[in-house]
């Protein structure tokens, strides 16, 4: 699967966790604009608000890249009050 299929594939479910629907990708560049991740907007059916949902870059098997990802959802739960 290419990144493309697989960003339709994302975008074509219904809803993510049966909470965010509506995905649309941020930036509309080949590959999604991300070499190491996948963002997109989606609407927050619990919140009722537009959130951004970022997912790690599935075909890189970089361990540097996914712990990078690791420590960036670490310091925004920081920001959040969260531990």
């Amino acid at each position: 699967m290419n990144d493309d299929a697989l960003l339709q594939l994302l975008e074509s479910q219904t809803s993510i966790k049966g909470r965010y629907c509506k995905l649309q990708r941020i930036n509309t560049s080949p590959g999604g604009g991300g070499y190491f991740s996948l963002t997109f907007k989606a609407h927050d059916q619990s919140s009722g608000k537009v959130v951004v949902l970022k997912f790690d870059h599935p075909w890189v098997a970089d361990k540097y890249r996914h712990d990078c990802f690791e420590r960036e959802a670490a310091l925004l739960a920081k920001f959040q009050g969260g531990t």
